[in-house]
């Protein structure tokens, strides 16, 4: 039970309430590069990331993928899983071998309708989650290539970062088209960009994935 709480959708839960839901969860393990769901798909279930790391994306309107996010241990998806009949709304692929923690959208609505603390506590964390998904869409909008594109390593370094001396290093495989897609730019711009700050010293390409330094997130006060 205690993996559930770390969950932040569950986190001012009672260990009574936190019964409830473990009652209901369905644990799963996935391959590297295995699908989870397809965006138009049926919505038979919210999921949680126990270990390992998925990619979310979208198709814009030409087909091409737009990446919406990497998600490690402790995160949801998709947000918007429950309290509607809507397809997934994008496509879930694992990055590396996962284990996923499935809870099925009707026992969960029924659960809540008994419960309706539960429901309240689990719509306030809900509703943090919309506003933090809005200001990463505001920023965005409103940065540069270059700066989206160091935001977006920033921000990987952040969630799915392995600190070592003078950086942090991405351990999970991204490509160039993988970091593009993810920002709304081209993979030419990510090549350009990445080999700029390879000269500056600010990112290096090692074994274990992409080296990103502590100087480059003081200095973007991140």
């Amino acid at each position: 039970m205690d993996w559930l709480r770390q969950m932040s959708i569950f986190s001012d839960l009672s260990d009574q309430e936190l019964d409830k839901i473990a009652n209901i969860v369905h644990a799963r393990k996935f391959p590297r590069d295995t699908f989870v769901f397809h965006e138009g798909d049926e919505r038979e279930a919210v999921y949680f990331v126990r270990s390992g790391i998925v990619k979310v994306s979208k198709l814009d309107e030409d087909g091409r993928e737009q990446i919406v996010s990497f998600l490690q241990s402790g995160d949801m998806f998709p947000h918007v899983g429950f309290f509607d009949d809507a397809p997934y709304p994008g496509t879930a692929q694992t990055i590396e071998a996962s284990e996923l923690a499935a809870i099925p959208i009707r026992e969960f609505e029924h659960l809540l309708l008994q419960q309706p603390k539960i429901f309240l506590k689990v719509t306030r964390v809900l509703g943090r989650k919309i506003l933090e998904l809005q200001q990463k869409l505001q920023d965005v909008t409103i940065q540069n290539a270059y700066d989206r594109i160091v935001h977006a390593l920033l921000h990987l370094c952040k969630q799915n970062g392995l600190k070592v001396e003078n950086g942090f290093v991405l351990s999970f495989r991204l490509t160039n088209r993988e970091l593009a897609n993810m920002i709304g730019t081209s993979r030419e711009t990510v090549n350009r960009v990445l080999n700029d700050l390879r000269k500056q010293g600010s990112v290096d390409f090692v074994t274990e994935g992409i080296w990103v330094s502590d100087q480059l997130i003081k200095n973007q006060d991140y």
